[in-house]
């Protein structure tokens, strides 16, 4: 990352919070966080970046940190609701502040809400550069991947492009459909691994299906499975023809299916459309990369698979 950039982050996030809460924010000396260090401490916004420039900016805080912050700024009752518009407002701010001095070329979307904490989703980038701060009310960290800030208690990070974090309920409803339908079809339940935020497309499987979704969601929803899964849930059914192009159709039926099936917890929110199956890392030129996707890696009879998510308001 360009040390010119580097300073104009350094200096939204100083003004950021000496206008906001009082007092002096100590920088530290940037260094390049491990590509696999985990960006979530409980409360977090996400805010793409295109333009000239690509990738990811997060501001993350634990909720003690959070509620702190909230009491210099005179609120009396924090709680979670206010905990998340706070990570929004300052993740926008500071992204809008650094784009006074990047240009129009730095393009900024609104802020994505996440909330998370210990044993939730990380989010992984490519050897985030951090750069400690402390600020008069409490720590407050900083991150950026090819651009990254990074801080001990708070962080905010910018990281080369990856979807959108379903919350605890809407998650649920995806992986009680999964469940449902390899139980119902294949026999048994599969067992769910920790999900990931991830900054990057994440890989595909021999066969991918991907639903496009519109309406108040947008974007995606996609099931990546190997060759001996679908071989196996194949013979399970009673389908002698197991070549690719019975594989490609049932990986589109069964994201069809777990998809239109959710469409009766998501409502009018998301309408979905007809699927479409490919091979290997092959990604669909109709369907849009967006800048974080969603990973919940899922194990059937000792096969991997992934479920993935790219849907945004």
């Amino acid at each position: 990352m360009e040390e010119d950039i580097l300073k104009i982050f350094a200096n939204s996030v100083t003004r950021y919070f000496t206008t906001s809460v009082g007092g002096q924010t100590e920088l530290g000396t940037p260094y390049l966080g491990d590509e696999n260090e985990r960006c979530d401490l409980g409360f977090s916004a996400v805010i793409g970046i295109t333009g000239s420039y690509r990738g990811n900016i997060f501001y993350t805080a634990g909720r003690e940190k959070l509620h702190a912050l909230l009491g210099s700024l005179g609120e009396k009752e924090p709680d979670d609701r206010l905990c998340a518009e706070l990570v929004g407002e300052i993740t926008n701010t500071i992204s809008g502040n650094s784009r006074e001095q990047l240009g129009n070329g730095f393009m900024i979307s609104t802020p994505m809400i996440l909330k998370g904490g210990a044993g939730r989703p990380g989010t992984r980038t490519r050897h985030p550069l951090a750069l400690p701060a402390i600020s008069g009310t409490a720590d407050v960290p900083a991150r950026l991947a090819d651009s990254h800030f990074h801080r001990k208690s708070r962080r905010i990070c910018m990281s080369t492009p990856t979807a959108t974090l379903p919350d605890e309920r809407d998650l649920a409803i995806f992986v009680e459909l999964i469940e449902r339908y390899f139980s119902r079809v294949g026999g048994s339940v599969p067992t769910f691994l920790a999900p990931s935020l991830e900054t990057l497309l994440p890989a595909q499987l021999d066969y991918t299906g991907y639903m496009p979704v519109t309406g108040r969601l947008t974007g995606w929803v996609a099931l990546s499975l190997p060759r001996r899964l679908l071989r196996n849930l194949l013979t399970h059914i009673g389908e002698k023809q197991q070549d690719e192009f019975t594989q490609l159709d049932l990986v589109a039926e069964m994201t069809g299916t777990i998809t239109s099936n959710a469409r009766e917890h998501f409502g009018e929110r998301l309408h979905v459309h007809p699927p479409i199956a490919t091979e290997a890392d092959d990604f669909p030129p109709e369907l849009i990369a967006p800048p974080l996707s969603f990973q919940l890696p899922f194990n059937w009879q000792g096969e991997p698979a992934y479920l993935l998510i790219a849907i945004h308001p």
